[in-house]
């Protein structure tokens, strides 16, 4: 079988699995509803990033643990809840982007983290999410 057309993927992904050290994208929910992000990829091995997310943004984050249209991001609740335009939820995900915490084929969106602990099932991000609209529902109260 000829695989001369993905050598360069080939390569790549041969490097990638002999770097012992290559970090993780680790993202976290607390039970305050903030998302927290621990980056330790690449050069941020020895100077981590780290973000936290709470609200709609939180929410956006963990909806794109599977990857959405733009459509269905604009309707989540605590995107309508705080009157997010499209311009804002735009360049949030534009920024996410940008920061490698997500990728995009401009027409959906996928974060790029690992849940810290692991998700035990396929159905972890949904409860993620039930969570932390359960948080935000209670602090509304």
């Amino acid at each position: 079988m000829d695989d001369t057309y993905a050598q360069a993927a080939i390569d790549m992904v041969r490097v990638w699995m002999a770097d012992g050290d290559r970090g993780m994208l680790q993202m976290k929910l607390d039970t305050a509803g903030s998302l927290e992000l621990l980056d330790t990829r690449g050069e941020r091995a020895n100077a981590p990033r780290r973000a936290v997310l709470q609200g709609w943004k939180a929410a956006i984050f963990l909806a794109c643990d599977r990857a959405q249209p733009f459509a269905t991001l604009a309707a989540l609740p605590e995107v309508k809840a705080e009157g997010v335009g499209a311009e804002d939820l735009r360049a949030f995900l534009g920024r996410c982007v940008e920061n490698d915490l997500m990728v995009t084929s401009g027409q959906v969106w996928l974060n790029v983290a690992v849940h810290v602990p692991a998700r035990e099932d396929a159905d972890g991000a949904n409860r993620a999410a039930r969570r932390l609209r359960e948080i935000a529902m209670a602090g509304e109260g």
